[in-house]
């Protein structure tokens, strides 16, 4: 049984999660920039920190790609948890993953959009837009991450057996989580306080509950193939979802 592609899909997730850091990071966007700047502000944030900004949104672009392994890497569990001919909500997490490389690359290319015209005197405006809606995006752009989690919850409230594929606090967890990405949401509404794109509610917590999240999901993967492979040994005939055949 060969699992070494599957094992490097689970850490993948781990894998976007340190390059989102670390570009979010080096962009100076760490802790988030504050929702009551002011045009000239934010112009002169960009203009001023021009280079260390590009550099971590290259570094945030590249790492969102990771989460497309990831997702399909959790397809593959989420589906022996549901079972039967039938795993919609396996394929419902199969297409809410990607969704993740929007949510982190439109705001990317938004953010380049405000350094391109960041030092055209006449694109003040526009500039600031642009920053507004990367942060607008990137934390309200829920509905994917939401669905996601949600699917996942649902599957392993449908496992019913003895020995289930995620024990059911992983379930609760993915539900707690999905109440957190919502918060985010609400940076529509508000240009300050613990809901604006740089709050308590709307960054921190959401930001923190996607960590928490991808940090459990990956060692439960780790700990699925790892009860796999004991089985795999014991019954050598016994053929796991993602093994290769080399026939």
């Amino acid at each position: 049984m060969n699992t070494f592609t599957m094992r490097a899909s689970l850490y993948s997730g781990l894998v976007f999660l340190l390059l989102l850091l670390v570009g979010v990071t080096v962009a100076g966007f760490l802790p988030p920039p504050s929702s009551s700047m002011s045009v000239d502000e934010i112009v002169r944030m960009y203009v001023d920190n021009s280079l260390r900004i590009k550099v971590g949104l290259v570094i945030m672009l590249f790492g969102a790609g990771f989460t497309i392994p990831f997702s399909v890497a959790l397809f593959y569990h989420v589906k022996e948890a549901e079972g039967g001919k039938y795993a919609p909500m396996a394929y419902v997490n199969l297409c809410a993953g990607p969704f993740t490389v929007l949510a982190v690359g439109v705001p990317v290319f938004a953010m380049a959009a405000a350094l391109y015209r960041a030092e055209d005197g006449n694109s003040a405006a526009v500039v600031a837009s642009m920053h507004d809606l990367a942060w607008l995006w990137l934390l309200g752009f829920v509905t994917p991450a939401v669905f996601h989690v949600v699917a996942i919850a649902v599957a392993i409230f449908g496992d019913r057996r003895s020995d289930p594929t995620y024990p059911k606090w992983v379930a609760y967890l993915n539900l707690f989580c999905g109440l957190c990405f919502a918060t985010g949401i609400a940076d529509f509404c508000f240009t300050g306080g613990p809901f604006a794109y740089d709050g308590i509610l709307a960054f921190w917590l959401a930001f923190g509950a996607f960590g928490v999240w991808i940090v459990v999901m990956v060692q439960q993967g780790i700990r699925i193939m790892k009860r796999d492979e004991r089985d795999v040994t014991a019954a050598p005939l016994q053929r796991t979802p993602y093994e290769v055949h080399a026939e």
